[in-house]
């Protein structure tokens, strides 16, 4: 039996994910959503008091995010390869470390496990059959909801200091949520499997609030058909 934990900030990114998943599911394979609330003090808390309580084999976080490369479109979902801290920042006290960078571990970057990862990125159909673009995300994690004029002036400011190197190239961050990096740094400690999950729910040019309400209701439905494949451990989905 395998037993899956998805969890989410908000209620409306997983409350229908039950029932989108279990008729597509083998019977070994259970899952469990819950809630962590919004921002990463709180995500990290309850993801900590959600695995202790529930003890799943593996954990997934799925949400929304805003995107901060301007290929990116609403609906399009994010495999999170890593995650790194927006607020983080001791660079007056201690000048020789990057921006994010934790002055003690040295942790700067948070990473989903690889072989979900790798799952996750097969995924080009929804569960209805509809084309579903998925892509490698590198996630950056801070504590305000931007509006549109205040996503720009991250991407000004802040987004250049948090370039990383993933694999075998320097990235920027390429979307942008409240609770990612603190959902994959509780689960790495924890030594769970996790992916994260963030359907693109406004662009680097629209209007970030209204885009946000208007796709939150449905996003589900983008990730659903990549939380699937992820449960199934590598067997085929189209």
């Amino acid at each position: 039996m395998t037993h899956l934990l998805i969890v989410g900030a908000l209620e409306a990114e997983i409350d229908s994910l039950p029932d989108l998943l279990r008729p597509n599911l083998p019977a070994d394979v259970t899952v469990t959503c819950a809630t962590v609330g919004v921002g990463k003090v709180t995500a990290a808390e309850m993801t900590q008091r959600h695995l202790l309580l529930r003890k799943p084999d593996m954990i997934l976080f799925a949400g929304v995010a805003g995107a901060l490369e301007d290929d990116l479109m609403i609906g399009d979902v994010g495999v999170v390869e890593a995650a790194i801290d927006a607020d983080l920042d001791v660079r007056s006290w201690r000048r020789e470390l990057l921006r994010a960078e934790h002055p003690i571990t040295r942790e700067r970057l948070h990473r989903s496990d690889p072989g979900m990862v790798a799952r996750a990125l097969e995924v080009k159909h929804a569960l209805d059959g509809t084309p579903l673009r998925t892509f490698s995300a590198f996630a950056t994690s801070g504590s305000e909801f931007f509006d549109t004029e205040g996503k720009a002036r991250f991407i000004r400011t802040i987004l250049p200091d948090l370039e990383a190197t993933l694999g075998s190239e320097k990235r920027r961050p390429n979307v942008i949520d409240m609770e990612t990096s603190a959902f994959l740094q509780v689960a790495s400690h924890n030594g769970i499997p996790a992916l994260a999950l963030r359907a693109v729910s406004d662009t680097t040019t629209g209007n970030a609030v209204e885009d946000f309400e208007r796709f939150l209701a449905r996003a589900s439905l983008s990730y659903a058909a990549v939380i699937q494949q992820v449960a199934l451990r590598g067997q085929t989905v189209s």
